[in-house]
């Protein structure tokens, strides 16, 4: 599994970190209060040809698919010295490969 997160252009340096939710939380509210998520879990990694970031989530499809109730969602934090906003256009996208 891995996750891409298309970025705008920036000029400054961008890092991406992922954190795994660990409560339920109200799509409603996201915009005044953050759901709550465990320290950061990995580093995103940033293409300059595509303009996206990816994070590899194998460590989190047996949880997922065995503990699917806990299963909260992913948090990406983008950290940029410049503002960036993700686009609705281009949201970030899962692509999963099944054996």
């Amino acid at each position: 599994m891995i996750l891409y997160v298309p970025l705008p252009e920036v000029s400054s340096e961008v890092r991406l970190d992922l954190h795994e939710i660990v409560a339920a939380w109200d799509e409603q509210s996201v915009t005044h209060v953050r759901p709550v998520y465990t320290q950061a879990r990995s580093k995103g990694y940033f293409c300059s040809e595509t303009k996206e970031g990816s994070f590899a989530l194998e460590h989190l499809a047996h949880p997922w698919r065995s503990h699917s109730l806990e299963n909260h969602g992913i948090y990406v934090r983008v950290h940029s010295l410049d503002p960036v906003l993700l686009s609705e256009e281009h949201p970030p996208y899962l692509i999963v490969k099944t054996v």
